[in-house]
Formats: structure tokens, sequence, C-alpha cells
């Protein structure tokens, strides 16, 4: 899996189901939230998707991540919080016409409260104060149905239902070249040493509260994180 930001639900799942079926010890890339070549392929994107929209003045960019129900953040899980980084980080490489934004959660299910603002909310709120809306997949790496027809199909049309001054959608990362590079870098840093978990530059970034990150339950050494 290339998820970027860790969560129980998708990384963690997938390691799980690697040790269930029998896979081998193994370097696993846990997340790469802030790796900066990952952030400027972002944030070029972004750009470009502007550029390509007619470079429409009073935009908002709306940041968009697959939701959970807060019951898995109030678990201990870091994927909102990991958001939020790469939201941070992208938002400081754009210039000051694209700094407006909110970030929101999408592909909402079932009974349990999620995790918010939604992105129906984000984008109804947009609209209610006419903004031209540039909506970015920021914690999808590659295009697919959630993408495809939800922010495609589906946000687009209630984008035009309340009104939008305009809405585009920023293309997913899929080869962009810098993406690729944040991928090898990545990749090649895991290499080194033994087995194991390979967190973003050798050591957690989670915050101690985040107690499902698999790096502070494996007890790895956490200097930096806050």
């Amino acid at each position: 899996p290339l998820y970027p930001q860790f969560s129980t639900t998708t990384t963690g799942s997938s390691f799980k189901a690697w040790r269930d079926a029998g896979g081998p010890e193994a370097r696993a890339i846990c997340c790469y939230p802030e790796e900066a070549d990952f952030i400027t392929a972002h944030a070029r994107l972004i750009e470009a998707e502007w550029e390509k929209a007619g470079k429409p003045e009073n935009t908002r960019v709306l940041y968009s991540a697959h939701g959970l129900p807060e019951t898995i953040i109030k678990k201990g899980d870091s994927y909102q919080w990991q958001v939020e980084q790469t939201v941070a980080q992208v938002n400081a490489r754009l210039p000051e016409h694209l700094q407006n934004h909110e970030i929101c959660f999408q592909s909402r299910v079932g009974p349990l409260k999620w995790i918010g603002p939604s992105t129906e909310e984000a984008i109804e709120r947009a609209c209610q104060d006419d903004k031209h809306i540039l909506l970015t997949p920021i914690a999808f790496v590659s295009e697919h149905i959630e993408t495809l027809v939800e922010l495609d199909e589906e946000y687009a049309e209630l984008a035009e239902e309340h009104g939008a001054r305009g809405y585009d959608r920023v293309p997913a990362l899929g080869d962009q070249p810098d993406f690729i590079a944040a991928l090898a870098r990545v990749t090649v840093d895991a290499l080194e040493g033994g087995n194991g978990l390979k967190p973003p530059q050798g050591q957690p970034i989670c915050p101690g509260k985040f107690g499902r990150c698999p790096c502070l339950e494996a007890g790895l050494k956490q200097e930096s994180a806050a």
C-alpha cells in the first residue's frame, strides 16, 4: 500500500494481513506525511490545476481525505493528525492567493459519528462564501472510484447545485515525478539497517497520545514528536 498517512484501518490492516498470511519479516514503511518531494508534488499539482482553470480569483483549496469514525481517532489513531501535518506543509509551499483552505473528510458511511467537517459541508460553506473551489485528494495517491466518481461527479454536482463560483479538481499524484522521487527516497532509506518498521527520518513523528502509532507500539525511540 502507498498510504502517505498512517491509520490502523489502512496501513495497519495491511500490515496485519501480511502477518496473518505468513509474510516473512520485512522492512515496513509506516508513513511519509511530510516527505519533502511528496509535499512538493502536491503543491505543484495544485498550482498547475489553478493555472489550468484560468487562475480564478477568490479561490479556496479544499483538502479532502477519506474520513474515519471518531471512535477510531479517540482510540489513538494518528491519521487525522498526520493529514493535518501534510496540509500544513503543502499550504506553506503555495503562493498567498492559494492559501485560503479547509481540510475536509469524504466517504462517510454508517451510523457512527465521523471526523469532520465533511467534504459536503466544506463545499457548501465555500459556495456560501462565494469561493472558487479547488479540491485536492490529499490522502489518495491514485485515481479510483472515490476520486473519479465521488469527487469528479457527485461533489461537482453538489457545488453546482449550491451555486459555486467554480469547481476544479486537482489530479491524484499518480506518476508525478516528485511523488515518484519521494517513493524512491523512502524506499532507499528503508533499506538501511535490518528488518522492521521504518518511520520517517528514522524515528516516530506522532505525538505520544497517538498510542496506535505502530512505531510507538513497538517502542521505537521518539525524540522530536510533540
